[in-house]
């Protein structure tokens, strides 16, 4: 091997050491304290203090530093302390105020009629009735399905009783006096 090598595995078996013997003797972090003395009873190294032209003596530049350390706690908590395997309990579900209740629509009803009346006819003794829907001429008897939507019931001398198929109500179509 060569010395770049020997070194580099000199380092890492160092390295390696180190940790073993870190997970061997592991420090309490309960047992961490900071010793923090009053600022009044800390004496300054007369290095770090300056004297003005004056003759009195200047702050030094550690005592900000040293200020901010008197606020410290005694024992500093471990952040990475096991904190256990039991989960938290999850956190109470806010109960919502019921939603005020709304009252289904009126039922609209069944559209008007797209018919109209365009004569009577009497065929063999049932009466059979032509109507119009647009440009389309419709033969309506007692019984029949007009189209998917509707549905003649009865049929007498004044009216047509026409059924809505997809809501059941019932319609009449007036018919126009007729003396057959």
């Amino acid at each position: 091997m060569d010395k770049a090598s020997q070194r580099r595995w000199l380092i890492l078996g160092g390295l390696l050491a180190v940790t073993v013997v870190a997970m061997v003797y592991p420090v309490d972090p309960q047992t961490i304290t900071v010793n923090v003395a009053d600022p009044a009873e800390r004496s300054m190294p007369a290095t770090t203090s300056a004297t003005s032209p004056a003759g009195e003596s200047a702050p030094s530049a550690r005592a900000p530093v040293m200020a901010a350390l008197t606020d410290l706690p005694e024992t500093i908590p471990d952040p990475f302390a096991n904190k256990g395997w039991i989960a938290p309990p999850p956190a109470p579900i806010p109960v919502a105020a019921p939603a005020p209740v709304v009252a289904p629509p009126a039922p609209i009803g069944p559209p008007p009629l797209p018919f109209k009346f365009l004569g009577r006819f009497n065929d063999g003794g049932q009466d059979v009735v032509y109507l119009s829907r647009g440009e389309q001429m419709v033969v309506a008897k007692a019984g029949e399905a007009l189209d998917t939507s509707y549905k003649v019931i009865a049929l007498t001398a004044n009216q047509i009783e026409i059924e809505y198929l997809p809501t059941g109500d019932r319609q009449f179509l007036n018919l126009g006096t007729s003396d057959s």
